[in-house]
């Protein structure tokens, strides 16, 4: 059966080539996409247009998308069957005119300084990745982690260094712009093969790949916390589900990492990075999915690292117990589980982490 292609539709007079084109996926949010399109019509710089991704909403988003186009010439339509946010993603990226791509879910906001802000350092520092900050709201709803994670340094990096993607704060969330011509260069789109977690898998095709990638620390996107049925509170179901999910992003993460470095290259950190994204997990989940899952993770390190030593690895002691409990074929105990995930943690974030989490903080 022939796939359906994607139906842009541009109002007259809508900009040949923009600074920015903003994609936003449009998904059952029809009781949040006027704030969303009314926080992009108050942008202070308006050299933007608005690619809104009706990715098959069964609601009334899709007529207020007709609407609002009426009024704003700025705004374009791409209607195509449901296929998921990254789908949707690509999509508005296809049809896009801008120089620049952002991205905003439409059922967050932009401050109104947004696009000035990120045409500003895109123009200052000629980067092809410039990745910026962001807040929650409510507030309250934020963890001290979520924070940390939304709160970027200012900096600029002259190609790929490994701590760009585990020492900075530019992962996760997309609240990234590109320059399209990068993307279409390298060939970067979301994986459309991973229904969570797409986020990952963009970062780790746009950061090594970035010839310069600027980091900003204004907080310029507005995260809503969090809706029922939107495109990704359906995926933040149990953690076995998140898990079996987690799997095959670290797989294909591996593959593309393989593909841009060799595999002795930044070894450490792409290993330290899958313990904490997805092995510290399955410590958590109960015995017999724990020690089903720990072969699949083993299965998959063993893909790409052999069957030989892991000494080579300059791991962090907390790492390395981990690694070499999974990859060691033994069933782990319940008791065992909870003394790795304790023994981990301090590790990880300290003693003072270790209290805020027992007392709910973290």
């Amino acid at each position: 059966m022939a796939v359906e292609e994607p139906t842009v539709i541009r109002a007259e007079g809508a900009p040949e080539h923009p600074v920015l084109s903003i994609i936003v996926p449009v998904y059952n949010v029809e009781d949040y996409l006027d704030a969303c399109l009314d926080s992009l019509q108050a942008q202070t710089f308006g050299d933007i247009e608005m690619v809104c991704v009706n990715d098959g909403s069964p609601d009334g988003s899709r007529e207020i998308l007709a609407k609002r186009q009426k009024e704003d010439t700025r705004i374009v339509i791409v209607d195509k069957p449901n296929g998921g946010l990254s789908s949707a993603r690509n999509a508005g990226i296809n049809a896009a005119r801008g120089t620049h791509i952002g991205f905003l879910d439409a059922d967050d906001r932009f401050t109104p300084n947004a696009c000035q802000r990120i045409a500003e350092a895109f123009a200052e520092t000629n980067a092809d990745v410039v990745t910026f900050g962001g807040y929650c709201n409510p507030a309250e709803a934020a963890t001290p982690w979520i924070t940390l994670k939304l709160s970027p340094r200012d900096v600029v990096y002259d190609g790929f260094k490994p701590a760009l993607m585990f020492e900075e704060q530019s992962t996760p969330y997309i609240r990234t712009a590109c320059r399209k011509a990068f993307l279409d260069e390298y060939d970067i789109r979301f994986e459309e093969a991973l229904p969570f977690g797409e986020d990952q898998v963009f970062f780790f095709d746009i950061y090594p790949n970035s010839r310069k990638t600027a980091l900003i620390s204004d907080k310029l996107y507005e995260y809503r916390i969090e809706r029922e049925g939107s495109l990704t509170s359906k995926t933040n179901d149990d953690l076995e589900a998140k898990s079996r999910k987690h799997l095959p992003m670290a797989q294909r993460i591996f593959g593309a990492w393989k593909k841009r470095f060799s595999l002795e290259e930044y070894s450490s950190e792409i290993v330290s990075w899958s313990i904490e994204f997805v092995l510290y997990g399955l410590f958590c989940l109960p015995e017999g999915v724990r020690n089903e899952l720990l072969s699949e993770y083993t299965r998959i390190f063993r893909e790409f690292w052999g069957n030989g030593s892991t000494s080579a690895l300059q791991l962090k002691k907390h790492d390395r117990k981990l690694l070499e409990v999974a990859l060691s074929g033994k069933p782990v105990s319940n008791a065992r589980a909870i003394r790795l995930r304790a023994g981990w943690f301090l590790g990880k974030y300290g003693a003072k982490a270790v209290i805020g989490k027992v007392l709910g903080m973290n």
